[in-house]
């Protein structure tokens, strides 16, 4: 029985991101299969559940761009519960990404740019030093991309912005900071 090969695999698929990436991607045809853990992902037949992201089978990464868009935003929840906030956002995209480096094409992580602090250089919470404990561990790393993004729930969020951001990364492969898109002139 053969697998059958996408051009791009989903992690986190009933998040946010990964919910906007999979619209965009249906309306533009563009070849994928998304996993996700929790939540819900309705009318998207190329998303399955699974309990494991470990346990994907490694043929599924074979010559693919992973959008890892897992991790755990809640900020407050991060500072009460610290090991889970590492093992969410470190841990697991660093354990998938050693597991299964081989395979892939590229690697895109979301981070957040709260790394940057106000300026100073100094994370302001528990999650962002999480994420950038991320950021550095993998940003020497052959095939990865850290995408930085800031207030993805705010007001100005633009609807593209993640797809746009992993369009640039594909034609340049660079690692992309964003600083503040709510500067962006968004509709």
């Amino acid at each position: 029985m053969q697998c059958q090969k996408f051009k791009y695999i989903i992690l986190g698929a009933s998040s946010s991101f990964g919910l906007s990436t999979i619209s965009v991607f249906n309306k533009n045809k563009i070849n994928y299969k998304g996993f996700y853990r929790s939540g819900t992902v309705l009318g998207f037949s190329k998303c399955l559940q699974v309990e494991n992201y470990m346990a994907i089978p490694e043929i599924e990464f074979k010559d693919t761009v992973v959008l890892d868009f897992r991790g755990w935003t809640d900020i407050f929840e991060c500072e009460r519960m610290q090991e889970k906030s590492l093992k969410l956002n470190f841990q697991q995209q660093f354990d998938l990404y050693n597991k299964y480096n081989f395979f892939f094409k590229k690697y895109f992580f979301i981070s957040s740019a709260s790394v940057e602090g106000n300026g100073d250089g100094i994370p302001i919470s528990k999650y962002a030093e999480h994420k950038l404990k991320l950021e550095n561990t993998l940003k020497n790393m052959s095939k990865c991309c850290g995408l930085r993004i800031h207030s993805t729930y705010g007001p100005f969020q633009k609807k593209l912005f993640v797809y746009e951001c992993t369009s640039s990364l594909l034609k340049d492969g660079k690692f992309f900071e964003k600083k503040r898109i709510d500067s962006m002139n968004c509709p």
